[in-house]
């Protein structure tokens, strides 16, 4: 049985809670990864732009807030995926 990132992270007591990303747009935080970059490739160019490889997983079952704050990449850099992806989101969803 291949386990995703929720059963991974559930099963090792890991806390995601230090992460302050909580609000974005569309409610896209709380989607699997890859129907988020399937319904928006950008998500996955700014994932890939900090190193998160998301677009060449194939299992893709975690939820987009869970991506970030696995890779523990500090609150400031976290903040800005978030602005970066808001701010992509807002634009599309606007029109």
């Amino acid at each position: 049985m291949i386990l995703g990132w929720n059963e991974l992270l559930r099963d090792s007591g890991f806390s995601c809670q230090r992460s302050k990303i909580v609000e974005l747009v569309g409610g896209i935080g709380d989607k699997p990864i890859k129907e988020v970059i399937d319904e928006h490739p950008k998500v996955g160019e700014i994932l890939e732009k900090y190193d998160i490889g998301c677009i060449a997983c194939t299992v893709g079952t975690c939820h987009f807030k869970e991506v970030v704050k696995v890779h523990f990449l500090g609150d400031e850099v976290e903040q800005q995926i978030e602005k970066e992806v808001n701010e992509y989101l807002s634009s599309v969803l606007e029109k």
